[in-house]
């Protein structure tokens, strides 16, 4: 049992005491050096957790490994079958071939409760002292629609996604729980660890997803679109942890039935109702959410989860003002009128407020030189100068599913939705006279507002983006060959944009609100209309071993009078019962898009149509998995993408059009090399470009080399302890003020060197980016306990962010020259050369940072 800790500890003792004298003669011999201040950082803290390991393994023997086959009743295999742990929130879902596996704490007696949609859920009783022999083979008899203890529309979809698309992955509550957040659960935070995505930085939670920007991902809740799922600043997803089930998601070759967007998508389940009265309290520094749960009778379950934020209290505990907090509602109706028949009503509401307010007293010039105090400084000279600015902004979604089986091979799913993004952004910046204020002041008063172009009145500006749509999808699966999917579907938006404000600056001037270059006045309104059809089809010339999928979405788009169609493929194959190979190619539409390549912060961003045009993108990509069913599985994926009339607005406001292209290899590696260990292991290089009138730049989430690793260790008595380490080298900087040169720029760890400054020309605000942050690495651990009682749970947990306090670069601040030194001219000894170093002002984001949480369950 302890052998593979001895090996680890042996092989991060090395790095951790030892100089690699291989990287003092490499030829890019600073990278290197970076590389080994890394992995001795990295590794001596992990030296000596395997050295506590060491001395604690004989208790990691506490935890019962369990695995299986799921089958029905004809020995065919059911991926994506749920296997829950009763009374633990403990569970695992089957893939492609039905196989699962899982540790569970070692009681004397464990209830396995394994449910799949249109079949009988089984319960499988573990006793610890007799253990079953493995792997366990589990059938499942086929029954009429019904509730699940973890509800699954159209489960035959799930099926067909797992086994055919290159680039899904089911994503389950274990996964996002395992993963630090600074405000609990965060089901983009978990997705930010998955190959293939981007941040802008640390604080922000916003996906880019394998070359494509956070408005080219398909947000959905349980099948409707939100158009704006993360909070202001994005500390936060908009969608609580203890709602969500599960989350499908793909990073592209996804089905025809999924449209209107070129990158990816997230298809976020959330949780049913109980059978019985239920209630969970998730608690931490910043945030509360409660989630309550429960049934009317036997045909009709319901949820309801809400959080508040407390960053605006939790300031006030360290003396310093947080002027913002965030909300919300998400509830969930779950109905069964007759014996095959499910409607679903679901609702989700999110709000965000932020407001900052600033008061400084003036008096009247006028009298300023006067030897009488009292005169000068009376009320009837006195003036403010007044500062408030604020943003508002609330997502509502309402969307009603009915979903009905006619008969074994034919089932219809069809929803109506509404989704509303209201946002209110408010400025004011004026003179104002004091209350006593004589006439003369307030006259002063007026001039000054006039002088700097102030207004007296405060201004707003008013954007509401609303969405309303119909969709419906049949499947109709007779016993062959082949399968058949089609749909329709419309939809209808409104737009409506309406502001008047002279200086459009929120916080600072790398706080993105709205648009790249929002001007001071805008009245856009604008409806749109959408139309689409889907045909899929899937042949099947051998069961489980070779799949094929075609598919085509036709798009009928009002604002530019065009139907678009987007042809789709799919290819799987089984070669052996461990290897599997995947083929996604396709083309992807999108018909609005925002525009936001500025700053570290980008928020609120506004929907606009490209004029007589259609973003699209193509897709291709090329998987490799392998997986021996038990302890071991790796994948190696290569793709490909191609965008075509990318939207953006230049700084005169007006909308063009760009080309893009992202490419990139990714491989991952999932182990289990004893049942009380479990780690994730991924390298990704990628490259992203983008065109904009005709100048070829990075954006600013162009990372080329990444590193992701996790690990989860279960100790006995339900301790769990769980480790993130992240690397990446350094995105492109876009900075406001940059430093333009005709010569070679270099840069210093102090910050830009330019050439001489006979050669310097000018300071420009640059659309694309002029050099790259540093390299980024941060270790994150969660220490977890929970206890059971009585069927309820109660389980906290200790949280730090950034263990060894790494200064990771946010962002450079204001640019200003540091020295100059005076270099002689080599050609003649009467010349000489004046060199200027400019510094960037670095500003780090996250310190050591640790939080405390709790939970508690009552069932």
């Amino acid at each position: 049992k302890k052998f593979p800790l001895i090996v680890f500890t042996v092989i991060s003792g090395f790095f951790c005491f030892t100089e690699n004298k291989a990287m003092k003669v490499s030829w890019i011999k600073a990278q290197c050096d970076l590389f080994q201040v890394v992995m001795q950082r990295a590794t001596f803290f992990l030296f000596f957790v395997t050295l506590f390991l060491c001395a604690l393994s004989p208790g990691f023997t506490q935890t019962l490994s369990i695995s299986g086959y799921v089958h029905d009743n004809n020995g065919d295999n059911l991926p994506g079958a749920n296997i829950i742990v009763e009374n633990l929130d403990i569970g695992a879902v089957s893939n492609q071939n039905g196989f699962f596996f899982m540790n569970i704490p070692n009681v004397d007696t464990a209830i396995l409760n394994v449910s799949y949609i249109g079949y009988k859920s089984a319960e499988i009783k573990i006793i610890a002292s007799k253990p079953p022999a493995l792997p366990m083979k589990i059938y499942l008899e086929r029954d009429a629609l019904n509730f699940s203890p973890i509800e699954i529309i159209g489960a035959k979809l799930l099926e067909k996604q797992v086994f055919i698309e290159p680039s899904f992955k089911v994503i389950r509550r274990s996964d996002i729980n395992a993963i630090s957040a600074l405000d609990g659960n965060d089901v983009f935070r978990a997705i930010q660890n998955e190959p293939g995505v981007n941040s802008l930085n640390e604080l922000s939670n916003q996906l880019y997803i394998r070359g494509g920007s956070p408005d080219q991902n398909l947000v959905l809740i349980n099948g409707a679109p939100i158009y704006q799922p993360f909070h202001l600043f994005g500390l936060a997803s908009s969608i609580c942890g203890n709602s969500i089930d599960y989350v499908k998601y793909s990073s592209g070759g996804f089905s025809a039935r999924y449209g209107d967007r070129m990158s990816s998508v997230l298809d976020i389940i959330t949780q049913p109702g109980t059978d019985s009265l239920s209630m969970k309290l998730d608690w931490n520094l910043f945030s509360t959410d409660v989630t309550m749960a429960g049934s009317f009778g036997s045909k009709l379950r319901w949820r309801v989860t809400g959080r508040r934020s407390y960053y605006d209290t939790f300031g006030k505990m360290f003396d310093f003002e947080f002027p913002y907090y965030f909300y919300d509602l998400e509830s969930k109706i779950s109905y069964i009128p007759k014996e095959k028949t499910l409607i679903s009503l679901s609702v989700f509401i999110s709000g965000d407020n932020y407001s900052t307010s600033k008061t400084s007293t003036y008096y009247n010039s006028y009298y300023s030189s006067s030897s009488d105090l009292s005169l000068a400084h009376a009320d009837s000279n006195t003036y403010y100068k007044v500062s408030k600015s604020g943003i508002k902004w609330i997502n509502k979604l309402i969307s009603l599913q009915y979903h009905r089986r006619f008969s074994s091979v034919m089932d219809n799913e069809t929803r109506f939705y509404v989704s509303v993004l209201d946002q209110n952004y408010e400025y004011l910046k004026r003179f104002q006279g004091h209350k006593n204020a004589s006439p003369l002041t307030l006259q002063y008063v007026a001039k000054r507002n006039e002088q700097y172009n102030f207004t007296t009145e405060s201004t707003d500006a008013k954007t509401i983006f609303a969405d309303y749509g119909l969709q419906s999808l049949f499947e109709y699966t007779p016993e062959g060959f082949y399968e058949i999917t089609f749909g329709y579907g419309y939809s209808y938006k409104n737009l409506n944009y309406r502001w008047q404000i002279p200086d459009f600056n929120l916080i600072n001037r790398y706080m993105n609100i709205f648009m790249d270059f929002p001007p001071d006045s805008m009245d856009f309104q604008q409806n749109l209309q959408s139309a689409f059809g889907i045909m899929e089809v899937i042949f099947t010339p051998k069961k489980n071993i070779l799949n094929i999928r075609l598919g085509a979405r036709p798009t009928w788009y009002s604002h530019c009078s065009e139907v678009v169609l987007d042809p789709r493929a799919n290819l799987a194959w089984q070669a052996t019962e461990n290897i599997q190979m995947k083929l996604g190619v396709g083309k992807y539409s999108q018909a609005l898009a925002t525009s936001q390549e500025y700053g570290f912060y980008s928020t609120a961003g506004l929907y606009f149509p490209l004029k007589d045009a259609v973003s699209s993108s193509t897709h291709t990509i090329l998987s490799l998995l392998f997986d021996n069913h038990w302890n071991f599985s790796t994948e190696l994926s290569a793709y490909n993408k191609k965008f075509d009339n990318l939207f953006f607005i230049n700084s005169e406001s007006r909308f063009e059009k760009g080309t893009g292209r992202a490419f990139g290899l990714e491989t991952s590696f999932n182990i289990r090399p004893c049942d009380w260990l479990f780690g994730q292991f991924a390298y990704i290089y990628s490259v992203i470009e983008k065109t904009q009138t005709a100048e070829t730049f990075y954006p600013n989430y162009d990372i080329r080399h990444r590193i992701s690793s996790r690990a989860s260790i279960y100790l006995k008595k339900n301790w769990q302890i769980d480790l993130a380490w992240n690397f990446n080298t350094g995105r492109p900087a876009n900075l406001y003020d940059s430093p333009v040169y005709t010569g070679e720029d270099t840069q210093s760890s102090s910050g830009l060197v330019g050439p001489p400054q006979e050669y310097l020309e000018f300071y420009l605000a640059l659309p694309k980016n002029v050099f790259r942050y540093p390299a980024y690495h941060r270790l994150d651990i969660t220490i977890k306990k929970t206890w059971h009682v009585r069927g309820n749970s109660l389980s906290c947990y200790l949280q730090v962010i950034n263990i060894y306090d790494r200064k990771n670069v946010l962002y450079y601040g204001d640019i200003f020259e540091d020295k100059v030194v005076v270099v002689p001219d080599p050609t003649s000894e009467f010349k000489q050369f004046e060199y200027q170093y400019y510094t960037a002002e670095a500003v780090n984001g996250l310190p050591i940072l640790p939080t405390i949480g709790v939970s508690y369950e009552i069932k």
